[in-house]
């Protein structure tokens, strides 16, 4: 196995080889540009980052979506899969947690690509950039039909807040003016 990062270039291909439904599609890249402005203000304080990474992961993230929409399958998981046998370990890591981080995340003071588009999805619905409060208002009314799902969901954005405080400690600008910074950055 490798862990080659594929191009934006590439990843485009992908989403059309994939069939990504046009909605699906305009989320990536969305998402993608969201995790890199992030990426790209905070490079100066963790400069280990990985642009490159950071983009394949964005737009990436959603690959098996389409597909399971269909098949009622585990996007994540299917995802996950479908990358590493792409050979893109690194990126498959992203996929794999793009919708909730493992615990370690939230015990350690660190900033890696899989943060940011984990944080950037929580940003994005559809293709318009939200704050968090929107965002799991959306993520309830869609997904926490059951009691169980609406708990996971509110602790979901519970460390998504605490997520959020992190990233923008070295950012210029606040959480809510994310979008503004996006389109006037």
């Amino acid at each position: 196995m490798t862990n080659t990062i594929p191009s934006r270039e590439a990843c485009l291909v992908l989403m059309n080889q994939y069939d990504m439904l046009p909605q699906i599609k305009a989320h990536s890249l969305q998402v993608a540009r969201v995790a890199l402005c992030l990426g790209e203000s905070l490079i100066s304080h963790y400069p280990e980052l990985d642009m490159a990474l950071v983009e394949a992961g964005a737009l990436l993230h959603d690959i098996a979506k389409t597909e399971c929409l269909k098949t009622k399958g585990n996007h994540i998981l299917i995802g996950e899969e479908m990358v590493k046998a792409m050979g893109y370990q690194s990126v498959a890591r992203i996929v794999a947690q793009h919708v909730r981080l493992e615990n370690e995340y939230y015990h350690k003071e660190w900033m890696d690509e899989v943060v940011l588009v984990h944080y950037a999805d929580k940003r994005v619905v559809h293709e318009q950039v939200v704050d968090l409060e929107e965002r799991f208002k959306y993520l309830q009314e869609t997904y926490g039909r059951s009691k169980n799902a609406a708990e996971l969901i509110e602790a979901l954005y519970q460390d998504t807040l605490k997520m959020e405080k992190r990233i923008f400690l070295h950012l210029s600008f606040p959480p809510h003016a994310l979008k503004d910074h996006l389109d006037h950055g």
